[in-house]
């Protein structure tokens, strides 16, 4: 896990939990652009918000080359190695970038693995909890 200084709502900073990238198309008719932004997800887990940074944690040429891609005709597809414009967020999806629209599973699979680290660390404790134990024979 990476841990970060992020300022929520109220505008306090508090510690965050960096739980992956996500990707979101960005389609704007008047200008002709469909672009890919990329943005950091992040748990608070004081606060218990999700929210979005730019601390994103995947080389700089990386994001620029996603970043840059402008999907919204076919010309990219002539300066580029995609068939289509759904290859690319395969390819996005692929290397573990998901997009923003599916967060949903992404916190949920993060609260599922946050409950199973309880229910571990709750069998470690009882299980060496001195009450739960057999007393070892006593010198007489």
């Amino acid at each position: 896990m990476k841990y970060e200084l992020v300022f929520t709502n109220d505008g306090r900073p508090h510690v965050g939990v960096s739980i992956g990238t996500v990707y979101q198309d960005i389609q704007d008719i008047v200008y002709k652009t469909d672009t890919i932004e990329l943005f950091n997800l992040v748990y608070v887990p004081r606060t218990e918000e999700f929210m979005f940074n730019k601390n994103i944690r995947l080389s700089r040429d990386l994001v620029e080359y996603y970043e840059s891609l402008n999907l919204y005709n076919s010309s990219f597809l002539e300066r580029t190695h995609y068939t289509s414009r759904r290859d690319v967020f395969q390819e996005l999806e692929s290397i573990g970038i998901m997009p923003a629209s599916d967060v949903d599973s992404l916190i949920h699979s993060y609260r599922e693995l946050a409950a199973q680290k309880e229910g571990v660390k709750q069998k470690i404790i009882s299980f060496s909890h001195p009450m739960g134990r057999p007393e070892k024979n006593k010198a007489r």
